[in-house]
């Protein structure tokens, strides 16, 4: 399934709902699916692609055309609020993509109509965030891209997940959304425990409540599939390409992994290769590992789980700077040798 969607079944699967609802469902109580289908759409367009990018530009016509029509249909209750809010987040996150002065603005001008029906439903976590995107997009057409970091931190995604949790409860879409993007940002950050406990959270909640092909499920077990379910490593003998680890064989001396990666991320599946190379492969930067073989000092770590973050060379060898699950534990500089990939997170404690 992850490599159907990165070849881009997802999205021509969503373009052909968008025919289906708009054949089916005309009747204007059933108007509002016309809007779901395509602003679930319009985050999967490929901006660089021009036909793309003018069937975008069409769906942001229509999706606005459509919730003027209901509104001046029949009264706009919280539920088409939060679909309203989503929408405009939606089209901001397209127009940003696009990248150009115009589109900026453009991302700029919704991501604020949604901070303000934000404010108007009293979700402060959600205005906030969306105080964050506009900052974004002036930072951008500001031309200095350097300050984008600070902009989408970390303690600013938690707060807004979880005030979010405590306002609207645990399956509502928006808090999931919310959580999705927060685990992306941990992913990004390397720290990869506590992403994929998230994720795996709420694909299973998003599952349970909403079923398996609602946007915000697909969305979620998406983001899962291509953030947390690899887990890359480096091969000796193979320069610094990542190879995907599948397990380990023969004890755990040996480890069969697959690939390699190409430099944008994907894959070339037709020239992947499969190997079975000595287990002290090199985990990549933000991989759970375990801790096995260390002596002395730090032989009370042998067993513990935690995930490489920094790493450099001492001594002409790896070195990881390894940050624990467990929260009395502190970090500690292991190598590579001493690691071994988690393919399956334990229980938490």
């Amino acid at each position: 399934c992850k490599q159907l969607y990165q070849d881009n079944l997802h999205y021509e699967m969503l373009k052909s709902l968008i025919a289906f609802v708009d054949e089916e469902f005309e009747d204007m109580e059933h108007r509002h699916l016309q809007v779901c289908s395509r602003r679930d759409t319009i985050r999967n367009v490929d901006v660089e692609n021009e036909e793309d990018r003018s069937k975008g530009e069409a769906m942001v016509t229509k999706m606005l055309s459509v919730m003027e029509q209901l509104k001046n249909y029949d009264h706009w209750t919280m539920g088409d609020i939060k679909l309203e809010v989503s929408v405009y987040n939606a089209i901001s996150n397209f127009y940003y993509r696009i990248e150009t002065e115009e589109s900026l603005n453009k991302s700029k001008l919704y991501e604020e109509m949604a901070r303000d029906l934000f404010r108007k439903v009293g979700d402060e976590g959600g205005a906030i965030i969306a105080e964050r995107n506009i900052a974004a997009a002036e930072v951008k057409l500001s031309g200095d891209e350097s300050k984008l970091d600070t902009i989408f931190n970390l303690d600013c995604l938690r707060e807004r997940y979880e005030n979010l949790l405590e306002e609207l409860g645990a399956t509502d879409t928006i808090t999931i959304d919310a959580g999705v993007t927060f685990a992306r940002r941990l992913a990004d950050e390397c720290h990869a425990i506590e992403a994929e406990r998230l994720l795996t959270k709420l694909v299973a909640t998003s599952r349970r409540v909403h079923g398996p092909d609602h946007s915000c499920t697909v969305y979620a077990t998406s983001t899962f599939q291509n953030w947390c379910s690899v887990r890359g490593v480096v091969v000796k003998g193979e320069g610094d390409r990542i190879f995907e680890a599948l397990r380990y064989e023969n004890d755990g001396e040996m480890c069969v992994v697959e690939g390699p990666f190409l430099a944008d991320g994907t894959r070339n599946r037709s020239e992947d290769r499969t190997l079975t190379v000595p287990s002290t492969v090199i985990p990549a930067p933000g991989m759970p590992v375990i801790c096995i073989g260390l002596e002395g000092g730090e032989a009370h770590l042998n067993g513990k789980h935690g995930e490489t973050r920094a790493f450099f060379r001492e001594n002409d060898t790896f070195v990881f700077h390894i940050y624990f699950e467990e929260k009395d534990l502190e970090p500690a500089k292991i190598e590579p040798k001493n690691l071994r990939i988690i393919f399956e997170l334990p229980p938490p404690e």
